[in-house]
């Protein structure tokens, strides 16, 4: 029987629907894998922009209003602008930022058009790909899981050539640093001082001893302020946890033997490896140069808000021995009531004289107090986990 007239072809039809539908699919698949990509990159922009824009609050504490908006807005922005999407450098015209000063709070939200490649068949030539990051930074720390093993004595930044009092023959008493309110921290409410943010604010550049390889230096005889961490044992671990994070947290309100002895090699050999880029031992490659507080020249010339030369110190309370003083001979431990975020510049002539020390410069200070993070609703939730040294953290994307 032949077949009627009317149905030849319906087969080869029905195929080519069928294909048609199909491609259909295949291509949009690719944009749609495309387009999960892109949003992925997006949202490492905003969470980098909002981390940058909280860090400002830790940074410059004594910008406040306007001033402050400003200055965590221009960071938040240029950090997030410092990312690409599908290869293509976003915008700052396409990131907005919202500041919450009175919980320290930042949201960058990023909205970015990009072509698509095969949807435009269907009349959709681009797609917009937005993400949101949001990150806070709270009034005190807790505790770091990634300290430098060294502290900060509370009285390092004090002019008084005394820690303690003094008194002369004639009875007259000189005020020494732990009582007359040049500290990082007060010992009381732990809470960085006014004295400390006026210091930081005036002398952002401005160097100063870590760990000095001088007994000249030293806050007692045998003691050159290096900490014993939890798991440290000789000389090859307190390189290493110079060199790279150690196993063990330092936190808050906890006390810490020194590690007495100098140990110049270790300290220079863990230095170097640390802030050069080729890991050298004897700081003969390259590394980071200090530009400004969130601002650092890696070796090609590129400025960046982070560097491997940035690093956490607990600063520790030298004036609660009694009587006044550290005490020489014996392995003291010191409670930990703050913490230093430090730019390392390596091992240079000690600003204080008498030798070489570990060159840094002073960014910025946390105290383990609660400072103002609960009246105004700042600081950081009871449910979040710790700890946090530098109190700035990504809390929400989406």
């Amino acid at each position: 029987m032949r077949p009627r007239d009317g149905e030849r072809g319906n087969v080869l039809v029905m195929v080519a629907l069928v294909l048609f539908v199909l491609i259909g699919f295949a291509v949009l698949t690719i944009d749609v894998g495309v387009g999960s990509s892109a949003r992925t990159q997006a949202q490492r922009a905003a969470d980098a922009g909002a981390l940058a824009g909280a860090f400002t609050f830790v940074t410059n504490p004594n910008l406040t209003g306007q001033a402050l908006t400003d200055a965590v807005t221009n960071s938040a922005k240029n950090t997030a602008a410092q990312n690409t999407i599908l290869g293509t450098a976003v915008p700052t015209s396409e990131v907005t930022v919202a500041v919450d000063t009175a919980n320290r709070r930042v949201t960058v939200t990023l909205s970015h058009s990009t072509p698509t490649f095969f949807a435009g068949i269907f009349g959709q030539s681009t797609m917009t790909i937005g993400a949101t990051g949001v990150a806070e930074a709270s009034f005190s720390a807790t505790g770091d899981k990634c300290v430098s093993p060294w502290f900060v004595p509370n009285t390092v930044l004090a002019t008084d050539s005394n820690i303690c009092d003094t008194t002369d023959k004639k009875g007259n008493v000189t005020p020494g640093a732990c009582t007359d309110g040049q500290l990082l921290v007060d010992p009381t409410t732990k809470v960085e001082t006014q004295y400390a943010i006026n210091w930081i604010t005036a002398n952002p550049s401005r160097q100063f001893g870590i760990k000095p390889n001088n007994p000249g230096n030293a806050i007692a005889p045998g003691d050159f302020m290096a900490i014993q961490l939890p798991d440290s044992n000789g000389g090859n671990d307190y390189r290493t946890n110079i060199a790279s994070c150690p196993a063990s947290a330092v936190v808050c309100a906890n006390s810490y033997t020194a590690q007495t002895g100098n140990d110049i090699g270790n300290t220079k050999k863990g230095v170097c490896q640390r802030i050069t880029y080729d890991q050298d031992q004897t700081c003969s490659g390259s590394f980071d140069t200090w530009v400004g507080v969130g601002q650092y020249q890696e070796p090609n010339g590129t400025i960046s808000d982070t560097s491997r030369s940035l690093g956490v110190a607990p600063i520790v309370d030298v004036c609660s021995f009694t009587p006044c003083g550290v005490p020489s001979g014996t392995t003291p431990s010191f409670p930990v009531i703050g913490f230093a975020f430090i730019f390392i510049d390596g091992i240079g002539n000690c600003p204080q004289g008498g030798g070489e020390c570990v060159l840094a410069r002073l960014i910025g200070i946390t105290g383990c107090g609660s400072g103002g993070g609960g009246a105004g609703g700042g600081g950081l939730p009871p449910t979040e986990s710790g700890p946090y040294a530098i109190p700035v953290r990504l809390v929400r994307t989406q």
